[in-house]
């Protein structure tokens, strides 16, 4: 088919361009077929123009039958003469099919970059977000109608260790075919399989590893399970064509030719959808790892423990850091059925003439897409760690750092601050996250927010794996792609800010107490990759994590009488009365002061006062001769001195002067006793009352044991102006005292007791008179025998 409106120059000169197109049916594909061209040149005719149309004539006109070509010196009209032919031109023509092609949802952005910044053909990143499946589909397609398409997916990149190739043929097969190399691979595991690496050597701080092992008499031997390092990735593929385990893919063990037929278990279709099955988790370990904290983990350990954390250096805190590995590549090809289809080969004429092996092309005469692999980026978001003794990022102290390694924070984990007014209190939040490349921020949660007063600092980067100091704490994958494969493994890491601290400061004032805040902080990474993939806190500004709260008890001044609110106390005329009221602040902060409420005793004093958060002050005072048998009262109040809350209630002692009963002092006797409280008596009788002892089974000396001097030494003491004796005792009974009767007045008791009606008042100031007498009730200390007998007359 002639293109172009025919295939002829115009005018006497020029080139001919002439195009040629031509359609070949789908059972053609793989034919070689020849088209041959020559070119020649067109001559037409001269013809007559005469009115008369005499034949005769034609040849002998000069006009020519097509004025844009050379015409024939002679000649009739016919058709047009064609000379000077060329030498033919052969076109061999190979009639190939279209290759089949990955199309959506197969995601083929061109988001790759290189460690220095060069987008990496061919290849496109995918996250596997913690907690969530790895959204991975692939799917292709073929363009030529009747073609079926298969895809085979493979990790091309891990490590293959001598033991494990000699057991397994198909791992030797691939080792071969892809020329895997285990120093250019170190610790990479296949992305597809559940298989760890050993490694007796010690691991880099970070990269845990797989088995970590301590040396005992026996040799190396594995630490318990519970820190076994990472797992295999043990990621699998569904859908058509998921069993292919090589490569290769034309039947075993017969001579191959361009007749061969497929390895059985190949599943071709005609838009074929492989997709990868993938959760990345702390429970499986399969890529993400806990830090712990356990005081009997071995040295060899230390990559997963943090009991040796200095706690005082916050950039050394690590337990419950999230450890992550190595980040894995996997590519895909696309292959149809071409060949089976047309019975000759109508791939690539020479797929394997690559040397490198990763990159050869095995669609053995079959049509093949170009090769594009997904870097799976192991995606996590930040948390907050701590020290040994849960201080950086405060933690509950019942919060168990092992058992509960994998669980969030939560109301469980908060811890709970007895805050004071006036007095500065300061926590540091620590966040770190796994991946080293990513930026940590650290701030407080607009819900519930902070209280009036706190101050919160900048989050501060924490760097982390600085090589020139010898950390290599920080380890990831090395990427030396220079083209869609390449080798990856371990290697130190340096980051900038993918470790972070912000630090809160609050000094709680007056009319916050009482009142209870909770502070939470939470901590958000730089990566958007998992925004839209399955987490809902990953969002276009990055991942948010972990949230831990402080809940701040800010008590309020809260005074407690220690020794109770209502107390009786007996006293005695001439012994000093001592009470000591003590106030405790139920927070143990607050200072509190001590003072009276209404109007003390006459001649009580206050003294040795106290003001702290256990409070006291010293009452003390005399009774006086005149006030037996009343009832005297000394209240108190409490305060906090910061004046936060009102007093509280009152605390009272009801002094009770006790009747016949007096203290005396030193070197008294008994005959100053009875002329100092104008007794109506005489020194024998009160030596008969106090003549035994006091209780009488106490092994105990007599009160008095001396008539005329009482023999120990007393301690004295002034008080109020008032002299007394401070130690309390000897107190002596000057008579009984009696519970009137009915039918008893003044008179009759004065005469049962042989003594006057004064006599008896005298002691007994609260009776004014016989109202006051109430039987039953009344209590009346009676000096006995007191009634003078009247004077003899002589008889002169």
């Amino acid at each position: 088919e002639a293109l172009g409106g025919g295939c002829e120059s115009k005018g006497n000169h020029g080139a001919l361009h002439c195009k040629w197109k031509e359609s070949f049916p789908a059972g053609d594909v793989g034919k070689h077929v020849v088209r041959c061209f020559t070119a020649m040149d067109p001559h037409g005719d001269r013809v007559s123009s005469n009115a008369t149309l005499n034949p005769a004539f034609f040849f002998t006109d000069g006009q020519c039958s097509d004025g844009s070509r050379p015409c024939s010196s002679g000649g009739t009209d016919g058709t047009d003469k064609m000379t000077c032919k060329s030498m033919p031109l052969c076109l061999k023509v190979l009639v190939k099919g279209r290759a089949p092609r990955f199309v959506a949802p197969t995601p083929l952005e061109a988001n790759s970059f290189s460690e220095s910044g060069r987008v990496i053909p061919g290849q496109t990143d995918v996250p596997a977000c913690e907690g969530f499946p790895l959204q991975l589909t692939l799917k292709a397609v073929d363009d030529d109608a009747g073609d079926e398409v298969r895809i085979y997916l493979e990790d091309k990149d891990f490590y293959v260790d001598g033991a494990s190739a000699a057991a397994s043929t198909v791992l030797a097969l691939r080792q071969k075919l892809l020329g895997l190399n285990p120093a250019l691979s170190e610790y990479n595991l296949d992305f597809f399989s559940n298989a760890t690496v050993v490694q007796e050597n010690a691991f880099l701080d970070r990269c845990s590893g797989t088995n970590v092992f301590q040396a005992n008499a026996a040799g190396n031997a594995p630490v318990g399970a519970a820190f076994k390092g990472f797992q295999g990735y043990a990621a699998t593929k569904l859908g058509a064509n998921a069993r292919q385990a090589l490569v290769l893919s034309l039947q075993e063990g017969v001579a191959k030719s361009v007749m061969s037929g497929y390895a059985a278990g190949l599943e071709f279709g005609a838009a074929p959808e492989v997709g990868v099955a993938y959760t990345l988790s702390l429970k499986e370990r399969n890529g993400l790892v806990t830090r712990l904290v356990d005081p009997g983990r071995a040295l060899w350990g230390e990559a997963e423990n943090c009991w040796n954390d200095d706690v005082f250096d916050v950039a050394d805190n690590r337990c419950r850091e999230k450890l992550v590995n190595m980040d894995q590549t996997v590519c895909a090809v696309a292959y149809d059925n071409a060949r089976t289809r047309a019975k000759r080969w109508a791939g690539a004429p020479d797929p394997n003439g690559l040397t490198a092996k990763q990159l050869r092309d095995h669609s053995n005469g079959d049509g093949a897409s170009p090769m594009h692999c997904w870097r799976i980026m192991l995606q996590a978001p930040p948390v907050f760690v701590t020290d040994p003794n849960k201080t950086a990022t405060p933690f509950a102290a019942g919060w168990d750092l092992v058992g509960r390694a994998e669980a969030p924070p939560g109301a469980e984990s908060w811890q709970e601050v007895l805050a004071i007014v006036g007095r500065e209190v300061a926590f540091t939040f620590v966040a770190q996250d796994p991946n080293w490349g990513d930026s940590v921020q650290v701030f407080i949660a607009d819900d519930p927010g902070m209280p009036q007063g706190m101050r919160v600092s900048r989050t501060e980067c924490i760097a982390r794996g600085n090589q020139g100091t010898g950390d290599t704490s920080l380890c990831g994958a090395q990427s030396t792609k220079t083209n869609n494969t390449g080798y990856e493994k371990l290697e130190s890491k340096e980051s900038r800010c993918s470790k972070a601290k912000m630090t809160i400061t609050w000094t709680p004032d007056k009319a916050q107490a009482g009142q209870r805040f909770r502070v939470c902080a939470l901590c958000r990474d730089s990566s958007t990759m998992c925004a839209g993939k399955g987490p809902a806190t990953a969002t276009s500004v990055g991942w948010y994590g972990d949230q831990q709260c402080v809940v701040f008890d800010v008590r309020a001044p809260g005074p407690t009488w220690d020794n109770g609110v209502v107390m009786d106390v007996d006293s005695f005329v001439g012994c000093v009365t001592r009470i000591t009221p003590r106030n405790v602040d139920s927070a143990r902060t607050y200072a509190v002061l001590i003072e009276a409420s209404g109007e003390l005793p006459e001649g009580a004093v206050l003294s040795n006062l106290v003001v702290a958060p256990s409070a006291a002050v010293t009452f003390s005072w005399v009774p006086k001769r005149g006030m037996e048998g009343k009832t005297f009262e000394a209240c108190f109040v409490a305060r906090d001195v910061l004046g936060m809350v009102p007093a509280g209630e009152k605390a009272c002692w009801k002094m009770s002067v006790q009747k016949c009963r007096y203290c005396i002092n030193s070197g008294d006797t008994l005959g100053l006793l009875m002329k100092d409280y104008a007794l109506d008596t005489n020194w024998l009788r009160i030596w008969l009352h106090n003549a035994n002892n006091q209780p009488p089974e106490a092994d105990t000396p007599p009160v008095v044991d001396n008539p005329d001097l009482i023999m120990t030494p007393k301690t004295p003491a002034t008080v109020g102006g008032v002299s007394g004796n401070a130690e309390g005792f000897p107190i002596v009974f000057v008579g009984p005292v009696y519970q009137a009767r009915l039918g008893d007045s003044l008179e009759s008791i004065a005469a049962r007791f042989r003594t006057t009606v004064a006599g008896v008042l005298s002691v007994n100031p609260d009776i004014q008179g016989e109202a006051d007498l109430v039987p039953l009730e009344s209590e009346v200390c009676v000096v006995p025998c007191a009634q003078r007998r009247p004077a003899v007359q002589s008889a002169a």
